[in-house]
């Protein structure tokens, strides 16, 4: 399972056509999305985008960025992502006790 990011965002405006994006993270001491693990799905704004490839980070202006190449609109919506717009797990994995 996969484990959300709380604080990774899309850091530019894409069109619902753009198959490369970037994600922001301002945690970067603990936060990142998997490189190995692919293909997975991400929710952003209400679409659902998969992962198929994605890269390791580098830090740039104090958050970690990295790179994906997606297949979008993976639940039929598909629209421009704006930056800043929160990065999400589609289906977040769960700590049982």
């Amino acid at each position: 399972k996969r484990y959300a990011l709380k604080t990774s965002t899309v850091k530019t405006t894409v069109n619902s056509a753009a198959t490369s994006l970037t994600f922001r993270t301002t945690d970067t001491a603990f936060e990142y999305w998997d490189t190995s693990a692919v293909p997975y799905d991400l929710m952003i704004s209400g679409e659902r985008v998969r992962v198929t490839v994605m890269t390791a980070g580098s830090i740039v202006s104090g958050a970690l960025e990295q790179a994906a190449t997606v297949t979008r609109a993976i639940n039929g919506i598909a629209k421009t992502l704006t930056a800043g717009d929160e990065v999400h797990a589609a289906t977040p994995g769960r700590y049982g006790l």
